[in-house]
């Protein structure tokens, strides 16, 4: 995969960038249910970012 050498952050973002280009094209309500999946994924990946930097 391409992903192998940017930082985890900066995967997620463009994961989710890549995603969101991706549900524009699909319709409205689509979006809505996959905006609030994405949204807690993003929170999930977030909270474990933020878990690590306490760890160490």
């Amino acid at each position: 995969m391409f992903f192998k050498n940017t930082p985890p952050s900066q995967k997620a973002v463009q994961v989710c960038q890549e995603a969101i280009n991706v549900t524009r094209k699909r319709k409205k309500h689509a979006d809505f249910s996959f905006a609030s999946f994405l949204t807690s994924l993003f929170s999930t990946h977030w909270n474990s970012l933020k878990r690590s930097k306490t760890d160490t």
